[in-house]
């Protein structure tokens, strides 16, 4: 006899940096900003992921923020892109720090702030630095700010004075905001999109016209309640913030003084939800009804163009809001959600962030820029990232399947070692989740054994997908906003069907098993993995009942999820009567079944008479009151786990058999959905199903299973509202 196995209920850097830096990233890590270990990244939220990428890849050793990572083709040099540091972006992880109330990244920030960017004389701040930290003299021989950029270090340190009282950020928010009154405030009191100034600190010129993205009106506010010289700019900039709307909700670009007149620009979407993010603030501040209306006007133009085409371009004409160009922009969506948190429109910014932010995050253990909100697998902007970080979730940064919602899941089948590795993976993703709208994946963890009467199943190392590869694709599902739904089917070496198994040592088999489930009810508990099942189709072990008992009592020790089994279709009443008497669905939370049923002999059925098979099949049997039976006896939910059908002739008579002899014939394959929608979609006591399947890179392969790319997806896309 076998014995019980043990219950195991456990759970550098891409560029030369100094000491320092090792310094200011290990104080992160004692206040939890960084997590190390491969295990835990795939446990840290979102946002820990993207401020580790931040610290640990895109500063240098004084703590300033590279504009890009790149994967440069030279060896061994650095892999910063663009070497020049921006404001912009150690104003945002300043203001990221203040709103965290991370006081060690804040003070970190103050001080890069003081010793790099800021002129002492004036108040004034550079705007950009080089990769040594020195400022930039332009050809004139003068330096230059951008007012905007500054604003957001002085609304940062204003924060930070309200959260700590420390006077010392009061202090340098008001030499900030001098300097800034003095070189950027024209006559007028508008705000200019720069201003220069020479080698002895004397004023050169400032720009002729007013950014209305640069018009930060919480800093202004806090730097008018401190001096009186700052409530007429104030006044002056929210008019011209407030004027600058449009009939769409949108913003023109940029106001020119002289002339009276706004300008729309290049429609950057990037600057209007700015514009849109500081009214929003401002109005929430002072109670100003025009501001908040001119922020909802533009929150409802984001919200309809998401509704009516799926996202919100990069720039649209402010005149029409017609969009501009055809492609998207993280920053876009971090400042939507910005302003939708800040006009308490909830609901939309998590859609936002759901669907267009966390997608992003690159999560390739592989990647140079993993933990980056990204659009490229070695590259990444800082700017983007750091946008998303303002919104990004403090929590697992997805969104848990409601309990009662119906299953609708799509395997996405990973054959080898690293398929879930592969590049094509973050978009395969994407592809399914917009074209079938499933609340679930399935995916495979492979399992072998030897041969039909082997008792050693087991994980093989040179083909069992590695537990890195499994929490990257889980961690991509979850941060999609859906379920994950984890099987680990058995593949004999010999070639036999898992149904026909014959171990020599059936307890010793099951000793084997429980240990490969044991391992992977760790990971899943680990990984937050929603529905774990415990095998698939297993016939000839079925009635082991006392060995089912033992192996669910183990993975529930370990693992608190949701848990099931997928029994094999019945083609008699001999092979149903035996699936009746497996008691173990007593312990488990559905009752699954793999929903290969053979429904006529006609090779190209009607709608109707596959509906009626349901209720008399090829076989002579009510599957639809066996399975109403199954639910009663055991009073637990059914799901089809898997179901599917070929694109062939004759799909109907044999769906479980792949290759089938017979022509292509998409729309036998589209009738059989169909009718299995039809019968089981109110049946309140089916749960739901697993669409079978699609493979890493999507394949499309004209007889098999897929879906993607044939008749079968616009018909099954038609049930995505409900």
């Amino acid at each position: 006899m076998g014995k019980d196995p043990k219950i195991r209920c456990g759970g550098g850097s891409r560029m030369a940096i100094n000491i320092t830096k090792w310094i200011i990233i290990l104080l992160l890590l004692a206040i939890g900003a960084l997590v190390p270990s491969t295990a835990l990244l795939a446990q840290s939220s979102p946002q820990d992921l993207a401020l580790q990428f931040i610290l640990s890849a895109m500063m240098n050793e004084q703590g300033g923020v590279y504009t890009q990572y790149q994967n440069l083709p030279a060896s061994g040099e650095e892999l910063i892109g663009g070497h020049s540091i921006l404001l912009q972006n150690n104003s945002l992880l300043m203001l990221y720090a203040a709103f965290q109330s991370n006081r060690q990244l804040f003070d970190q920030q103050v001080k890069v702030l003081e010793e790099c960017f800021l002129e002492k004389r004036t108040g004034m701040l550079h705007w950009r630095l080089d990769a040594q930290m020195q400022s930039l003299e332009s050809s004139w021989g003068t330096y230059s700010n951008n007012p905007g950029d500054s604003l957001r270090v002085v609304e940062s340190l204003l924060l930070g004075y309200d959260v700590w009282g420390d006077e010392s950020y009061k202090e340098l928010a008001l030499k900030i905001g001098e300097g800034i009154r003095k070189y950027n405030i024209a006559s007028d009191n508008t705000l200019r999109y720069y201003a220069s100034w020479t080698s002895e600190n004397e004023p050169a010129e400032y720009g002729d016209k007013v950014v209305l993205s640069q018009l930060n009106l919480r800093a202004m506010t806090g730097l008018a309640w401190l001096t009186r010289s700052w409530e007429d700019p104030l006044f002056v900039n929210l008019l011209v913030a407030l004027s600058g709307a449009t009939e769409h909700g949108l913003f023109y670009q940029c106001y020119f003084p002289k002339e009276k007149r706004h300008e729309k620009g290049d429609g950057s979407m990037i600057q209007m939800a700015q514009t849109a993010y500081h009214l929003a603030v401002y109005g929430h501040i002072i109670g100003d009804v025009a501001a908040l209306e001119a922020a909802q006007n533009f929150l409802a133009f984001a919200k309809e163009e998401y509704d009516t085409r799926g996202k919100i371009f990069g720039r649209y004409d402010a005149d029409t809001g017609t969009p501009l160009v055809d492609w998207e922009n993280i920053p876009v969506y971090a400042l939507i959600a910005q302003v939708a948190l800040e006009l308490e429109a909830s609901t939309f910014a998590e859609t936002l962030i759901a669907e267009r932010i966390l997608p992003h995050q690159q999560l390739h253990p592989q990647s140079r820029v993993n933990g980056a909100c990204t659009t490229g697998f070695d590259d990444a902007y800082g700017v983007d990232t750091l946008q998303a970080l303002l919104v990004l979730p403090k929590n697992g940064g997805y969104v848990t399947a409601v309990e009662e919602e119906a299953i609708r899941a799509v395997w996405y089948l990973g054959w080898e070692k690293e398929s879930y590795l592969q590049p094509s993976v973050a978009d395969d993703l994407r592809q399914i989740q917009s074209r079938l709208c499933p609340n679930y994946i399935g995916i495979f963890a492979i399992t072998y054994q030897d041969n039909k009467t082997s008792s050693n199943p087991h994980r093989d190392p040179e083909r069992t997908a590695t537990d890195e590869t499994l929490r990257y694709v889980i961690s991509q599902i979850h941060r999609m906003g859906m379920g994950v739904i984890l099987l680990t089917p058995l593949f004999p070496d010999d070639g036999t069907w898992e149904g026909e198994l014959r171990p020599k040592d059936i307890a010793m088999w099951f000793d084997h098993w429980r240990e490969t489930l044991l391992h992977y009810a760790e990971l899943a508990e680990e990984t937050q993995v929603d529905v774990l099942l415990l095998g698939s189709e297993l016939v000839t072990l079925r009635d082991q009942t006392d060995e089912w008992d033992k192996t669910i009592d183990a993975v529930r020790s370990c693992y608190h999820g949701k848990l099931s089994y997928s029994v094999n279709y019945w083609f008699d009443r001999n092979e149903y009567g035996n699936v009746l008497k497996m008691t173990q669905w007593k312990q488990l939370d559905f009752i699954g079944v793999t929903g290969y049923f053979e429904l006529t002999e006609k090779p190209d059925p009607s709608i109707e008479e596959l509906e009626a098979a349901w209720t008399n099949d090829r076989n002579g049997q009510d599957i639809v009151a066996d399975l109403e039976a199954l639910c009663s006896t055991y009073e637990k939910p059914v799901v089809f786990w898997e179901i599917g059908y070929v694109s062939q002739d004759g799909t109907n008579t044999y769906p479980w058999d792949y290759p089938l002899p017979g022509d292509i014939d998409e729309q036998e394959q589209v009738d059989c959905w169909a009718a299995f929608l039809n019968v089981f979609s109110d049946i309140e006591w089916f749960r739901g199903y697993g669409i079978y399947a699609e493979n890493v890179g999507l394949p499309t392969k004209p007889k098999m299973y897929s879906v993607l790319g044939k008749l079968a997806e616009g018909m099954l896309s038609q049930n995505c509202d409900e």
